[in-house]
């Protein structure tokens, strides 16, 4: 063997101790030193055999050999001189296991390198004591490495079982850390048989110290190996604890723990494998997280979750806390549910404790899918301690209530509102409704199944949000209603369409309902609708029904409406439908709004049928729902015959030209016989009148008209009905204005009628009728008037003088009245005048009155009306309407009678503060003061300024003037008493 072959060897053998030792670093390099060529240099030669004669075999006794015990020091000096004259190492090798340590460490600076690893690899067999001295004595050289290195050859060239002698002696010399290194050592190298070996030696050795040790580099060691070391030592007393041990250290220190999992998987060994789980939760959570992301990569999954549920602690909650973020933010993302599902499992204060850490991290995320899982699935007898723990966080707490009202089971929120106050339970009810729950769950909450109180405190409430829903939302939840029976729910659900619905939401369930077989259901809620919403909504429910696919149920709503809506609101609602359905070219809304009009004029009363034709008579010709003539004729024709005439009475407010007049007038023209004598037996002269007014259009019947028509009636057989329509006739032909023009004069009308005859002769005649006396108080003179109203009082005649006699003949009536003491007829028919809309004919009367006072004065027509507006308490507010129509000399005369008469001295003064009061000028007033001062006796007036109070005057009028004749005029008027106009 040359040098560089020696140098070759000796460097593998450097490099497999430094990795059978795990040094850090490189090898140490092995260096020859010498300038000889190392090839060319020998340092083993060829082994030279003496010759050695042959000798004959000679029978001897053996001999004895004794041991030798060589000198230190003369072995020292030979295996120096060996080494340095020939290279051998025979005599070191040697000295190294013998010689002082001291000597060793000498010749290790003097010898080549090559033979001082030689004689330290020799050294490694000396006996303990030496090899510990010989440690020590390195130490203290500060060949620490050496030393290390010195007594892990010694281990290995030993037996096992001295290795706990070795330590013993080690300690005791000091180097208790150089015996705690021996073990790792040891245990890196050997078998799984021999760790079972050297755990046995160390735990009889009562060195447990050592023994974790070992277990420590079997759980660092390689995978097979530890593995192996698991499967065969089952058996052995005390092996589950150290199993266990190695495990936890595996465990924590591997970073190839997946594969640890998946091999006791593979085979068999599940009680090892459970261990494995388990420890895995001490990891933080970064290393388990990571642990988890292989085993998924592996297609470990079940191991994983294994993992992942032992990991799960809450009662550590911020690993759970950790974990949890990561999975949910990297995956794997299957075991992120398992620790929510151990979140639902845990304590109150463990699920509160997670939560505030979760906060405290701001994770909001993680906090929002945290309280999402606990809201559905948290026992619900500890949901309130959960959130009475949380309290302290009102936004959590808020949180977890709102996702327990979209997630828990509807018997739990059930449950939740009757413990909730009014305030938080509305709240509660309006996230419920609005909420995407299915159907069945929503119906539930309407219904409230055994929880009748509740129900009726907030069943409106409920059905009110749901109607804010969708269509398809409301009729599912309907749909569970009645499926199921739940006649409650239904009924408060129903009832809210019907009095919060809009006709497009009432329309599209009535349909549905009609649709789903339920159309008894459909026409009671339309019934409902029509009693509870007003005119217009039950149109556009209609209108909605008729345009879609059930125009029958539309058809049901507008029956309902003619029974029932005012007469304005069917003509309005019709047109608008007819409009509606021309607009969107529906011919089903058309039809209805004709079947409105229609079957109103068939089926309602003849006052409200005829109240409808009316109303459409006013309406614009064109586009009508149904055309005029059509529904008159239905109109006359609706009831029996002997109801005709009076439906035309009830028509007789058309307008002349009209479309209803000019139909009536044409029934009437094509009836005349019929309806005549059905009107005389009838009695009441109107409806003569009425039929009269229809056959002319509206204007008098005159002598053609007439010449007409009786001798047709007459023909007939209707003598006397042809009487009682001339006399009629003739009165419907009188003046009843001041217009005295007629188709008929009144010497013609008086003899026509029999009425020039005494009056007591018409008193007293039994054939007298309103024609001949209305005649008679028209046209007979004053005096003969005031007889016939003495002999026949009639609120009618008195009406007819009010209203119809020209002013200046009812001043002569009046007069007469006055005249003969019938006051009470004068005062009748001023009130009528009093009564009348317009103070035209009551200014034309006073007007007409001439003012005498004095010796000369007689009550006559102006004392009336001054007495009877007195009496009434409206002289001021007559006067107010006089001035307004422009009647002052009116206002005047009035004023002059009150001077003199109608009137005391405090009921003047009363009547100067009323018209103060409503406005007019002092010049009104102020000409009842003075004329009352200058024509009243001085105590009255002096009463009379008394009552004046503030209007009172500061100087009396002279006393002359009272004695101004009395047939003088009154002062010319003002400007502002002229007559407007």
């Amino acid at each position: 063997m040359d040098l560089s072959e020696l140098r070759a060897g000796v460097q593998e053998r450097v490099s497999a101790l430094h990795r059978e030792h795990r040094k850090p670093g490189r090898p140490q390099e092995v260096r020859v030193l010498t300038e000889a060529v190392h090839a060319e240099f020998v340092v083993v030669g060829a082994l030279k055999v003496p010759a050695v004669p042959v000798v004959a075999a000679v029978e001897s006794e053996p001999v004895p050999v004794s041991p030798v015990v060589k000198d230190p020091a003369k072995l020292m000096a030979d295996a120096l001189h060996q080494v340095v004259t020939t290279g051998r190492t025979e005599f070191l090798e040697e000295f190294a296991v013998i010689g002082p340590a001291a000597d060793l460490l000498k010749l290790s600076a003097v010898v080549a390198p090559a033979a001082v690893d030689v004689m330290w690899t020799a050294a490694a067999g000396r006996p303990v004591e030496q090899l510990v001295e010989l440690t020590v004595a390195l130490y203290g050289a500060k060949e620490i490495e050496r030393a290390v290195w010195l007594v892990g050859m010694a281990v290995a060239a030993r037996p096992l079982e001295d290795l706990p002698g070795l330590l013993d002696a080690l300690e005791a010399a000091g180097l208790r850390a150089q015996a705690d290194g021996l073990v790792p050592m040891v245990a890196a190298a050997g078998d799984p048989p021999t760790m079972e070996h050297l755990l046995a030696l160390l735990a009889d050795a009562g060195r447990d110290r050592n023994r974790a040790a070992v277990l420590s580099g079997i759980a660092d060691g390689s995978m097979p190996r530890l593995v192996e070391w698991l499967a065969i030592g089952g058996n052995r007393a005390g092996f589950d604890e150290d199993a266990a041990f190695v495990l936890n250290a595996a465990v924590a220190r591997r970073d190839d723990r997946h594969l640890l999992l998946t091999e006791l998987r593979r085979i068999g060994q599940d009680g090892h494998l459970r261990t494995v789980q388990e420890e895995a939760r001490r990891l933080e959570p970064p290393v388990l997280h990571a642990l988890l992301e292989r085993l998924h990569a592996a297609g470990a999954d079940e191991d994983g979750e294994a993992v992942t549920r032992c990991a799960v602690d809450m009662a550590r909650p911020v690993t759970a806390v950790r974990l949890a973020a990561l999975l949910r933010e990297r995956g794997p993302a299957e075991l992120f549910p398992l620790v929510l599902t151990a979140l639902c499992r845990a304590d109150v204060d463990q699920a509160a404790g997670f939560l505030l850490v979760a906060l405290e991290d701001g994770d909001d995320d993680l906090v929002d899918e945290a309280l999402s899982a606990l809201a559905e699935r948290f026992p619900s007898e500890g949901f309130d301690l959960l959130a009475a723990e949380l309290d302290v966080h009102p936004d959590l707490v808020a949180g977890l209530r709102r996702k327990a009202l979209d997630l828990r089971p509807m018997a739990d929120v059930l449950a939740m509102l009757e413990r909730a106050g009014d305030e938080e339970r509305s709240a509660m009810l309006e996230r419920l409704a609005s909420s995407d729950r299915p159907p069945g769950e929503l119906a539930e909450l309407v219904e409230m199944p055994g929880r009748h109180r509740l129900r009726r405190r907030t069943g409106a409430q409920v059905a009110a949000c749901l109607l804010a829903r969708d269509d398809s939302a409301l009729t599912g939840v309907l749909a569970e209603l009645l499926d199921r029976d739940w006649t409650a729910g239904a009924r408060l659900l129903l009832g809210q369409i019907v009095v919060g619905g809009n006709p497009r939401e009432q329309a599209g369930v009535a349909e549905w309902l009609q649709d789903t077989g339920r159309g008894e259901q459909a026409r009671s809620l339309l019934d409902r609708i029509c009693e509870e919403r007003g005119t217009a909504h039950q149109s556009m429910v209609a209108e909605k029904l008729l345009a879609g696919g059930q125009p029958e149920l539309g058809m049901h709503v507008a029956a309902v409406g003619v029974r029932t809506w005012p007469t304005r609101d069917l003509v309005r609602q019709a047109r608008r439908l007819a409009e509606a359905g021309a607009r969107t070219e529906s011919a089903a809304t058309v039809g209805g709004a004709a079947f409105l009009l229609t079957h109103a004029v068939q089926v309602r009363s003849a006052e409200s049928a005829a109240e409808l034709l009316l109303a459409l008579d006013a309406e614009p010709e064109e586009d009508g729902p149904a055309p005029v003539d059509q529904l008159l004729v239905e109109y006359l024709t609706a009831g029996p015959r002997a109801e005709a005439v009076p439906r035309i009475v009830l028509l007789r407010d058309a307008r002349p030209g009209s479309r209803v007049a000019l139909g009536v007038s044409a029934w009437v023209r094509a009836h005349a016989p019929l309806l005549f004598r059905e009107a005389w037996q009838a009695g009441p002269a109107e409806a003569v009148e009425c039929l009269l007014a229809a056959y002319g259009d509206g204007g008098s019947v005159g002598p053609l008209e007439l010449g007409i028509l009786l001798p047709g009636l007459r023909s007939s057989g209707s003598g006397s009905e042809a009487d009682f329509v001339r006399d009629a006739a003739v009165l419907a032909a009188l003046p009843w204005s001041s217009n005295s023009s007629s188709s008929l004069d009144r010497q013609g009308i008086v003899r026509a009628l029999g009425t020039d005859r005494p009056i007591a002769e018409i008193v007293a005649s039994p054939g007298r009728n309103r024609a001949q006396l209305a005649t008679a108080v028209l046209f007979r003179r004053p005096e003969d008037v005031s007889e016939l109203l003495a002999g026949a009082p009639s609120p009618e005649l008195r009406q007819i003088l009010a209203v119809v006699r020209p002013v200046p003949e009812l001043v002569e009536v009046l007069r007469a009245l006055m005249k003969s003491g019938q006051r009470d007829d004068a005062a009748r028919i001023v009130d009528i005048m009093l009564a009348a809309e317009s103070p035209a004919r009551i200014g034309e009367l006073l007007e007409a009155t001439p003012f005498v006072h004095g010796r000369e004065y007689v009550a006559g027509p102006a004392w009336v009306v001054a007495d009877r507006s007195m009496r009434k308490g409206t002289t001021a507010e007559l006067v107010r309407a006089l001035l307004d129509a422009g009647y002052g000399r009116a206002v005047e005369r009035l004023l002059d009678e009150l001077t003199v008469a109608a009137t005391g001295a405090k009921g003047a003064a009363a009547l100067v503060k009323r018209l103060a009061a409503t406005g007019v000028g002092r010049e009104v007033y102020g000409r009842l003061i003075t004329g009352f001062c200058e024509r009243r006796p001085h105590e009255a007036v002096e009463r009379f300024r008394e009552h004046l109070g503030p209007f009172r005057p500061e100087v009396a009028p002279r006393e002359k003037d009272r004695e101004r004749d009395d047939a003088t005029a009154p002062p010319p008027s003002k400007g502002w008493f002229r007559r407007k106009g």
